[in-house]
């Protein structure tokens, strides 16, 4: 029982994580193609390699635990 909840918590604490990530990939991509100034250019492309590792970082995570889920199953 308590095995099932933290798979399941994880599981969404990393899609939360990947969800996120891509939507700050969008919002950065947005930034860096009409940007008001030079140094907002910068900060967005600092935020985007931020952005990549909210998805690179869980995504993995999120499948080893979903196929842990599937065998429990």
């Amino acid at each position: 029982m308590f095995k099932q909840f933290y798979i399941y918590l994880v599981l969404f604490a990393t899609l939360m994580m990947t969800i996120g990530g891509a939507v700050s990939i969008f919002m950065t991509a947005a930034d860096i193609i009409s940007p008001t100034t030079y140094m907002e250019v910068n900060v967005a492309k600092n935020q985007l390699i931020k952005s990549f590792g909210f998805i690179v970082i869980p995504f993995p995570i999120f499948l080893y635990f979903n196929r842990l889920r599937k065998k429990l199953e």
